[in-house]
């Protein structure tokens, strides 16, 4: 188990070394490439989407499905929103209550109803994703770009959720520590 500790604790800090925000005016985006690496650079979304992985680990099958499911659907909503125009305002703050109430839901022993749980990560996935495709330049390949985008997203959702899978197996719970880490990371974000 201390193995395990040491493990976890080094992946942590590992995450610190990366910028902090993701959404710090890259001014080129190509494809596939690009939006596949995208959200492994920004902590903020990294951390997130980190933290919807260990929270659907706890969750039955066909939740734990659909939570991922909805994340990435409104993450293409969001992206859809900037390329047919909409400007939608208080993006920023979506990305900070993402933090926060991730960084809650992990730290609560009660687990809320999925009618409360599934619209509010609708919401804060299209905050995720309009902010993303917001980076896009013009003439890049937005589809190419998307395709890579989510696959990334998907892939951390996945890296949270196998994660924290093979740590409950040893005895090591990561829910909590994930959900101090994002509180910590809102709070710091908001009085900044």
């Amino acid at each position: 188990m201390h193995r395990n500790v040491k493990l976890i604790c080094s992946m942590v800090l590992v995450c610190f070394l990366t910028p902090v925000w993701a959404h710090s005016g890259l001014d080129h985006v190509m494809g596939i490439e690009t939006g596949l690496l995208h959200p492994w650079s920004g902590f903020d979304h990294l951390i997130v989407m980190f933290a919807v992985g260990v929270y659907a680990s706890g969750l039955n099958g066909i939740r734990a499905i659909g939570l991922s499911s909805v994340i990435l659907a409104f993450m293409v909503t969001g992206a859809s929103a900037v390329y047919l125009g909409a400007v939608v305002p208080g993006i920023d703050l979506g990305i900070l209550l993402s933090l926060l109430v991730t960084g809650a839901l992990h730290i609560s022993s009660k687990q809320p109803p999925v009618f409360l749980l599934f619209p509010s990560m609708a919401g804060f996935a299209f905050c995720h994703g309009y902010a993303h495709a917001i980076e896009i330049t013009e003439g890049a390949h937005v589809s190419d770009y998307l395709v890579g985008f989510l696959s990334g997203t998907a892939l951390i959702i996945g890296l949270g959720f196998s994660v924290s899978r093979i740590c409950s197996q040893r005895g090591v719970h990561l829910r909590l520590l994930t959900g101090l880490v994002n509180m910590t990371v809102g709070v710091l974000a908001f009085v900044n």
